[in-house]
């Protein structure tokens, strides 16, 4: 009893630690785009893996795939594409255009990470939310249009795009996280 007591005490203590030292050194949060599934279990469909959601929706969580140029489905068998997961493309070494559909409200983190020679995105009024590192090293992406419904843009989303030379952020965006489009060489 006094064990579990201790450790009680100590999660308690930690956590009121980390609290107080994240307001101390104005530590920027990471922005939250994670997604509930309803099952653990992920599917196929040609090129693209993904997860059913809670509420009926699918997380495409990964791209098989070698295309150059590739249209996210707005629906894959029948149930509406509403987000691109964690890690979904990173490293897709040969992509070059993606063209996200509407409907589609979350780009997860790291979700175009290391695609190296993508050069052109198409998002979407749908999507709300970028995650971290979302972007981060695109070397190719020469410019972002970011939508007006775009209200959160994660930590290092557009980080190491070297020939990222024209962004539009809409006003509404509340929340960019920290070092969002730095070009800094690696």
């Amino acid at each position: 009893m006094k064990g579990k007591l201790l450790k009680r005490m100590c999660v308690v203590a930690l956590s009121a630690l980390m609290l107080a030292g994240v307001g101390a050194t104005g530590a920027v949060p990471f922005v939250d785009t994670a997604v509930t599934v309803s099952a653990a279990e992920t599917t196929a469909d040609g090129n693209f893996e993904y997860e059913v959601n809670e509420d009926g929706g699918v997380t495409i969580t990964r791209y098989k795939g070698s295309d150059t140029e590739v249209v996210i489905p707005s629906t894959i068998n029948g149930k509406k594409v509403t987000s691109i997961g964690n890690w979904a493309f990173s490293s897709c070494k040969s992509l070059t255009s993606v063209t996200i559909p509407n409907g589609v409200t979350i780009i997860g983190g790291g979700a175009f990470f290391k695609c190296t020679k993508l050069t052109s995105v198409t998002i979407p009024d749908s999507v709300t939310s970028i995650g971290d590192y979302a972007f981060e090293d695109c070397t190719s992406l020469t410019s972002v249009t970011i939508p007006d419904s775009v209200t959160s843009i994660g930590n290092w989303a557009f980080a190491s795009c070297k020939s990222l030379t024209s962004v539009t952020i809409p006003n509404g965006v509340t929340i960019i996280g920290g070092v969002r489009f730095s070009t800094a060489p690696n």
